[in-house]
């Protein structure tokens, strides 16, 4: 990206390209080319995201959601 790019605006769609289907994804993103000036702010961002993603199984025994983000494409 370039310098000045509204980092803010992409952030969720670059984390649905990193992590859809728990990142088995053929056309999903696998390199984001960071200019340097925005390298700490778009790496301290990621990780803090990557962080608080909640991995598990998506439906309880009883059927009801379980909140996670990400888990098994197949159960």
């Amino acid at each position: 990206m370039l310098p000045g790019t509204d980092l803010d605006k992409w952030y969720s769609t670059w984390m649905r390209g990193f992590f859809q289907n728990a990142g088995q994804n053929c056309i999903g993103i696998e390199r984001l080319l960071v200019h340097t000036s925005q390298y700490d702010e778009v790496y301290n961002t990621f990780l803090e995201r990557a962080r608080s993603l909640r991995v598990g199984a998506a439906l309880a025994a009883d059927g009801v959601g379980t909140g996670v983000n990400m888990g098994s494409m197949v159960a």
